[in-house]
């Protein structure tokens, strides 16, 4: 597909070798368009360089944003990095504020120094809303972090409305729901938990579930979320300034999740896969024993983005390409 509303631009996606930056590079391959392809924050101060040239069409640059980045080419920004463990983050919250709010800043304060507005999409959570009593979750719910993780998400959301006000910059944040599907999955043990449980299946022959498994979660497909990235910035016009929640709106418990991997493999591979129940870790944050499940109804109807790809059709892909890799 091809974008018209992107052609001729130039686009900067930070975080462009992660989750969902290696998806949204993808995905504009048919797109008349310029990429800088931006894989390191500011304070990690070196880039790494991996070639994509192989698996798209359009110009891509690599840069290292520790260099001063000519912004005044740069249309759009896709801020998509994010240090992604909630327990490194509980670890040590000074590194993680210098690892992602310090090269945000940064980057406004480049902005503001040049006479032009850029628009920029954020990479938010759907956990800033922390522990809700009443579901859904809908945009018009108050935020309350409850995980030094969500409240710097919390806190990048307010520096881009503060710069918005400032007429620096325009932006959306979409506060993302449990996302899964394919992809390059964070290396981080606390996620990619579906993806990790589906090679589990495959090669050992047996799922883990913590606990009894009966808390709800929301999975949105990695393809809508881009969808939604990409719509998003496509109607920033009218969607400018604000954050909205991104999710599919089909609850289920983990429980469930982990057996549709489980009997999905079975009949993919016609193995038994065994569901084992074990206590969940003592070190188990309050975050993760949470029923959630989202409304994105007013994005829906501001841009005409709705999730399509089902939670099973979503499994089902992941498991014949993971069978497919490991032949």
């Amino acid at each position: 597909m091809t974008y018209q509303s992107f052609t001729n631009k130039t686009i900067l996606i930070v975080g462009a070798n992660g989750y969902i930056g290696s998806k949204l590079v993808h995905t504009l391959k048919d797109t008349d368009c310029i990429v800088y392809r931006q894989t390191r924050t500011i304070a990690n101060l070196q880039t790494h360089i991996n070639s994509t040239a192989s698996i798209i069409d359009i110009e891509c640059n690599l840069i290292d944003i520790k260099e001063k980045i000519d912004l005044s080419n740069v249309d759009v920004i896709f801020w998509l990095s994010w240090q992604t463990s909630i327990y490194v983050a509980e670890s040590d919250p000074v590194n993680d504020f210098k690892n992602n709010i310090i090269p945000l800043i940064t980057i406004l304060e480049e902005i503001k120094n040049i006479n032009k507005i850029i628009d920029i999409a954020f990479a938010s959570s759907a956990t800033v809303f922390g522990i809700t009593d009443n579901l859904p979750v809908n945009d018009s719910f108050t935020e309350n972090p409850i995980t030094v993780y969500d409240l710097h998400k919390s806190i990048a959301e307010k520096y881009l409305k503060y710069y918005a006000d400032k007429d620096c910059i325009r932006y959306f944040s979409l506060r993302l729901a449990n996302v899964f599907g394919d992809g390059n999955l964070p290396k981080n043990n606390d996620r990619g938990i579906l993806n990790k449980m589906i090679l589990k299946a495959i090669n050992h022959g047996e799922v883990t579930i913590y606990g009894d498994g009966n808390y709800t979660r929301d999975y949105i497909h990695i393809d809508d979320v881009v969808e939604a990235f990409l719509q998003g910035m496509s109607n920033i016009d009218s969607i400018a300034n604000k954050n909205y929640l991104i999710s599919s709106g089909v609850p289920i418990t983990i429980k469930d999740a982990f057996s549709i991997i489980a009997n999905t493999v079975k009949k993919m591979t016609m193995t038994n896969v065994l569901i084992q129940y074990v206590d969940e870790p003592s070190t188990l944050h309050k975050i993760e024993k949470r029923n959630f499940v989202g409304d994105s109804s007013l994005f829906s109807q501001q841009t005409g983005w709705k999730p399509k790809i089902s939670f099973e059709e979503g499994i089902m892909q992941n498991i014949q390409k993971s069978i497919k890799s490991e032949e």
